[in-house]
């Protein structure tokens, strides 16, 4: 970026020098009636052809009737410059009747006239590198805008195996209108695959191990950002091995004498593979309360046991089990201070867990956040409908927080119905004390807490749908079929359906479906159809090619319902009954009566 230039600040610095000394040996008469000299009288811009004046001054600090400020004239000129517009921009000051006029004088980078050439490329077709620029007709063409997407060309061959590829891009300016043709030059080269693969240092863990961790195989292409990531995977599958010590240091890679493949050498330390060795827990529970798990339930949910390999997800993914049965019980503060001693010499790594149980957290509100796609939808479904599936689970003011109950009354809501597209946990951990009782049964002492637990609902757009189709099929011939459901009748998550098909061949179905997953205020599903179907089937032994000829046909219809009542016997089980009813009646064609009659 450039700066005011240093010709004007001097200018500037040496006019005011000179007014402050005409102002202090002025009488002081004079002085009281003298206008300020440094007062800004008049903005002006020059140099803009495709951004109108009036919009570039809007955007300055500086203003007309304020005093002059070379602090506001740099930070006008930063901002300018940010908008990627102009490639030089220079700021000059005239003295005029009683105050200064300032001018902006600027120069625009040239926009790009037609579409952007690209030559030389034969592997990648044009239309994919058009695709990855960020620039295009009648867009400013800027030097960092021309640095980027000759890098974003660059780095998309090099992900082909490119890796030799030169990319030049070529202006053609044209000054007279401030345009320019854009064109990048390409020079493929040869496609560069991993010739070999060298692993040294490692004594424990097999070169075969290692390779199979890695991106990177021998015979396919190279890439640059597979080597780097490479380079971190392998000290990441060492420290889930055991070795906490182990780290990459050197990593080399070489053309072959023909530049078509790349040597990659990588030198590994491994350091000492540690196993677990002695865990110690101890348990603070909150004041004169007696713990809520012993050591032994600790060390059960613990991932890692004694000699097992000390493994750092496994250690992390301990940590969160144990911490998570407190969150169960209520325990939002509770605080795990892991103590880990490594012992080289021995290869073993003894832990040590001291648990701050903390006090019990107690619900304190509720709230559920509709979120829709537009801020004036209104949604849907009652808002009963989500918080009996709350209670359920225990999910009310009052009750202790558990996040196991937080996470099934989630993915229940989400059973509700194709109508909630999103359910979002919003927990507020940051806890205070309790001021005033809440409405539960549960003796509280005074150092209890309070947490916010707040669900982010979204609703989708398309509760319902209507639909008609129509076809032929070699059995029924033309049909037709209507079908009508809605998941979410009245926004109570009541489903209804009903579907109706008729086809030329006897072929008659009719269906209605009612379901919901409360019944009478309690949480008893009950699920309810009737239906009615009608079939025509032909059966002929042998070769059969006579449609009109009904002989060998024969028609059942059915006319039945059901009805399934579901309750919930525990948390996660639900018990279900299901009683149907159905009768059918078969009939075969009778070719004297020319009908239809029972067997």
């Amino acid at each position: 970026m450039k700066a005011v230039t240093y010709k004007f600040i001097n200018s500037v610095i040496v006019m005011m020098g000179l007014l402050c000394i005409i102002y202090l040996i002025m009488p002081v008469s004079a002085q009281e009636s003298s206008p300020n000299p440094f007062i800004i009288k008049s903005i002006d811009v020059q140099g803009s052809k495709t951004m109108p004046p009036e919009t570039i001054i809007a955007i300055l600090q500086t203003r007309v009737g304020e005093e002059i400020s070379i602090r506001k004239i740099r930070e006008d000129v930063k901002e300018l410059y940010k908008l990627g517009q102009f490639s030089n921009i220079k700021v000059d000051s005239t003295s005029i009747d009683d105050g200064i006029k300032i001018t902006f004088i600027v120069e625009e980078w040239p926009k790009i006239s037609g579409d952007i050439a690209i030559n030389g490329n034969k592997e990648i077709s044009t239309g994919k590198i058009r695709d990855i620029l960020t620039i295009g007709t009648n867009r400013s063409l800027s030097g960092k805008a021309r640095q980027d997407n000759k890098n974003k060309i660059l780095n998309y061959y090099r992900q082909k195996g490119f890796y030799l590829a030169e990319v030049e891009p070529n202006i053609i300016a044209n000054p007279e209108d401030g345009t320019a043709r854009v064109a990048f030059d390409i020079t493929e080269g040869r496609k560069i695959s991993v010739e070999e693969i060298q692993i040294t240092g490692n004594r424990r863990i097999s070169d075969r191990e290692i390779r199979k961790q890695m991106k990177l195989k021998k015979g396919k292409r190279f890439d640059d950002i597979y080597y780097e990531g490479d380079i971190k995977t392998i000290p990441e599958y060492y420290r889930q091995n055991g070795f906490i010590d182990a780290k990459v240091i050197k990593a080399e890679k070489e053309f072959n004498e023909a530049k078509t493949g790349i040597k990659i050498n990588i030198e590994v330390e491994e350091g000492p593979q540690y196993r677990v060795g002695d865990i110690n827990v101890t348990i603070i529970p909150y004041k004169d309360s007696k713990p809520i798990y012993s050591k032994k339930d600790i060390l059960k949910q613990f991932t890692l046991k004694e000699g097992d390999l000390f493994k750092e997800m496994s250690f992390v993914e301990g940590l969160g089990l144990i911490r998570k049965m407190y969150l169960d019980k209520g325990r939002v503060s509770i605080q795990i201070k892991p103590d880990i001693d490594y012992k080289k010499g021995e290869e073993t790594v003894n832990i040590g867990l001291t648990i701050s149980e903390g006090t019990i957290a107690y619900i304190a509100s509720v709230p559920i956040n509709w979120i829709s796609e537009t801020s004036d939808e209104p949604h849907k479904t009652k808002e009963y409908v989500i918080r009996r599936e709350l209670e359920r689970y225990d999910i009310r003011e009052g009750e202790i927080y558990s996040s196991q109950n937080v996470e099934d009354a989630r993915r229940k809501i989400l059973n509700l119905g194709p109508f909630i597209k999103r359910v979002e946990p919003q927990i507020n951990l940051e806890t205070e004390r309790i001021d005033e009782p809440i409405k539960t049964d549960i003796d509280k002492n005074d150092d209890s807490q309070r947490i916010n637990v707040g669900f982010d609902v979204q609703e989708s757009r398309q509760s319902g749908m209507f639909s008609i189709a129509g076809g032929y099929g070699s059995e029924g011939g033309l049909f037709g079929a209507l079908d009508i459901w809605d998941d979410n009748i009245l926004g109570r998550a009541l489903r209804l359906q009903l579907r109706g098909e008729i086809g030329t061949k006897e072929r008659r179905t009719g269906q209605i479906v009612f379901s919901s997953p409360w019944l009478l205020n309690t949480p008893t599903s009950i699920n309810a159809s009737l239906y009615s179907i009608r079939r025509s089937l032909y059966y002929m032994p042998g070769e059969y090619n006579d449609q009109k000829n009904k002989s060998g046909s024969y028609r059942d219809d059915s006319v039945g319902g059901s009805i399934t009542l579901g309750r919930p016997i525990i948390r996660n089980m639900d018990v279900a009954l299901r009683l149907r009813n159905e009768n059918t009646r078969y009939k075969q064609w009778d070719e004297k009566q020319n009908m239809y009659v029972t067997p």
